[in-house]
């Protein structure tokens, strides 16, 4: 089975941008409406790339497998599938989203990325849980649990 990619199949050589147009859903990226030609088979390689090295290596899904597909649903307003995704996305999307948003703000302030004290204090131990959630969850999954383990 093929990986998970950012694009969905293409034939580049077949130059047929206007096939693609015609079958390409709203989540696809469409090559020539964000790439000029010249770059097409560097960003093709690049995107084209697995998206998780360990789905890649393993053949199975990780911890997170299906989280970023889970965010992506959540932000789509879609909580029923972001749920059947990954069960811990309306834990792990938020504090992600924060910690994100609190970095990227002291580095456009401070010239780095750096934490306050009480936020480490939460985030440390928090991060930790997640983490732990996630295994017992993976391995929950493999059990048939949470709709199985989400396909590579």
């Amino acid at each position: 089975m093929r990986q998970p990619t950012l694009v969905r199949a293409f034939d580049y050589k077949a130059g047929g941008f206007e096939a693609v147009l015609n079958q390409a859903s709203t989540t696809d990226i469409v090559p020539d409406k964000v790439i000029r030609r010249s770059a097409a088979p560097l960003v093709k390689a690049l995107l084209e790339a697995p998206l998780c090295p360990f789905a890649a290596l393993t053949h199975h899904p990780c911890p997170a497998c299906g989280m970023t597909r889970a965010t992506l649903a959540l932000v789509a307003l879609d909580p029923v599938r972001a749920l059947s995704l990954h069960p811990l996305v309306f834990v792990a999307a938020p504090l992600f989203a924060v910690a994100t948003f609190l970095g990227a703000k002291s580095f456009v302030l401070e010239g780095e990325v750096r934490f306050s004290r009480r936020f480490a204090r939460f985030f440390g131990p928090a991060f930790v849980v997640l983490m732990l959630a996630m295994i017992a969850i993976w391995i929950a999954r493999f059990q048939g649990a949470f709709g199985g383990p989400v396909a590579v």
